[in-house]
């Protein structure tokens, strides 16, 4: 069974040409689509490089900052050692000498406290680690 299928062509002019104009308007649009595409690209790449060049700066004055927040550290620390070493020698020299020794050995404590917590905030795990840790822990049979 053979037979011969006829294409018709039922297309008036007026049809063929909407169809051009849509076909036009369309790749017209494409067209504006791509321009604001790479007009956006363009606006990418200059904040791209803007911020790598800020991030450039930043990581330049970094090293200054932290030394300047080492030195302020550093007088902080100074100047409470003064305040409390003058402290303790007025009460030497107000023959305060038992409430000097009390100071000492209250202030010792808190200082070891204090730096027992800085150092094991440092190097120790999180608290969540800890409770769900039992690999340090032998199971017997």
């Amino acid at each position: 069974m053979s037979y011969n299928q006829k294409s018709t062509n039922d297309f008036s002019p007026e049809v063929l040409k909407s169809f051009v104009e849509v076909q036009k308007k369309k790749i017209e649009n494409e067209g504006r689509e791509l321009s604001i595409r790479e007009k956006e690209i363009a606006s990418n790449e200059r904040l791209a490089l803007k911020s790598m060049e800020l991030q450039a700066d930043l990581l330049k004055e970094r090293p200054k900052e932290m030394r300047k927040s080492i030195t302020m550290l550093a007088y902080i620390v100074m100047g409470s050692v003064a305040f409390i070493l003058l402290f303790l020698g007025w009460l030497v020299y107000r023959d305060n000498k038992d409430f000097a020794v009390e100071v000492i050995d209250k202030g010792s404590y808190l200082i070891v406290a204090i730096l027992s917590y800085i150092v094991g905030k440092k190097n120790g795990k999180s608290p969540q680690d800890k409770t769900n840790d039992d690999s340090d822990i032998e199971k017997l049979d």
